[in-house]
């Protein structure tokens, strides 16, 4: 949330992605229907929602990518994108693990991800 709208549960990016964890409308109702959610594009902006279909979004792209740096660049860049880099030898060796992102916003996403997992490590351990 810190990364993706700066804690602003109202923030709208260009691309169309809304609220907290800035779901896309079209990525929300994918992840209401493959979990019995009530999907509710007016309910995008409150917090609450929100969070409750990014964090189950992002269960969703752990269970199917496993490794922390994968799934944080399908969040930013799309599961699509990253299912055709995994299968790409420049930027995978062996299908799972990224070597390279080839969108400079997404990999300078990752790093700031992780940076900020290791400050809340740090803060809340």
């Amino acid at each position: 949330m810190k990364v993706e709208s700066g804690f602003d549960e109202h923030a709208k990016s260009r691309a169309g992605a809304i609220g907290l964890m800035q779901l896309k409308p079209s990525t929300a109702e994918f992840i209401c229907g493959r979990f019995n959610i009530p999907f509710e594009a007016s309910r995008l902006e409150e917090g609450e929602y929100n969070a409750i279909l990014g964090c189950t979004y992002l269960k969703y792209l752990i269970d199917k990518f496993e490794i922390t740096e994968t799934v944080l660049a399908a969040y930013n860049a799309g599961e699509g994108t990253v299912s055709k880099w995994l299968e790409e030898k420049a930027y995978s060796d062996d299908g799972k693990r990224l070597k390279s992102i080839p969108y400079k916003e997404t990999r300078q996403y990752v790093k700031k991800v992780l940076r900020c997992r290791k400050i809340y490590e740090i803060l809340y351990r």
